[in-house]
């Protein structure tokens, strides 16, 4: 009797462990497919970056904005407290 249970706990643990199997190797399958498309973007990326042309028509869209300078000082004052640090 306690070789039958012994055999069933087998029989048990086996299937777990052929179902962590298949798990882990559809994990592998998409991180696989991630790194693929990462090195595509990245690709893509890296032609646009040392291009000589824009990546995008700076006349469409192109919004400009003056930013005042800071009169109150709250920027002076962030940066002495953080050099007080």
């Amino acid at each position: 009797m306690q070789q039958l249970q012994i055999c069933k706990l087998n029989a048990s643990l086996w299937s777990n462990l052929e179902l962590i199997i298949e798990q882990v190797l559809a994990l592998i399958t998409i991180v696989d497919q991630y790194a693929n498309f990462l090195k595509i973007v990245n690709d893509h990326m890296y032609k646009i970056h040392y291009s000589d042309v824009s990546a995008r028509d700076s006349s469409i869209n192109l919004e400009v904005y003056t930013i005042d300078a800071d009169s109150n000082n709250i920027i002076k004052e962030i940066y002495k407290e953080l050099a007080n640090a």
